[in-house]
């Protein structure tokens, strides 16, 4: 299977498909007070840094329906998940901040035929080996 994307143990492929990443990324400035002009920027670091990721499921044709309850999980431990793009280029730890899944065309057990799903991200730091270790054996359970 081609793998898209992965956000932790989450992969996004041909059947938990992603469609569409929007990579943002700011940085932080301190503008001090002035008086008689404009106040100066005085460059403060990295600012926050967000990813948010759209697909959408077809449940019905190709499955992928248990993907939510995945990512649920994952927002809920409130853990940073290391997220690695298809072509093995290492993106960056980043928490779920939220998701949405948009179930459209319900079939006759209330299922989307059609579910648009998007992931909000935001990069965090590295944690360290023994927590992340930890904290995966937690989610695995």
């Amino acid at each position: 299977m081609i793998t898209l994307l992965s956000i932790g143990p989450l992969v996004f492929d041909l059947v938990v498909n992603a469609d569409r990443i929007l990579d943002e990324g700011e940085e932080d400035f301190a503008r001090p007070d002035v008086i008689g002009r404009r106040r100066p920027f005085g460059h403060a670091g990295p600012g926050s840094e967000g990813l948010t990721i759209s697909g959408t499921l077809f449940p019905e044709r190709l499955g992928g329906l248990e993907a939510i309850d995945v990512l649920k999980t994952l927002k809920s431990a409130g853990v940073a998940q290391l997220v690695i793009r298809g072509d093995g280029r290492v993106m960056g730890w980043y928490r779920i901040l939220g998701y949405s899944a948009d179930h459209g065309h319900l079939n006759a057990r209330g299922v989307g035929r059609r579910i648009d799903v998007e992931v909000r991200l935001e990069r965090d730091e590295a944690p360290e080996a023994a927590a992340a270790i930890g904290q995966l054996l937690e989610l695995l359970g």
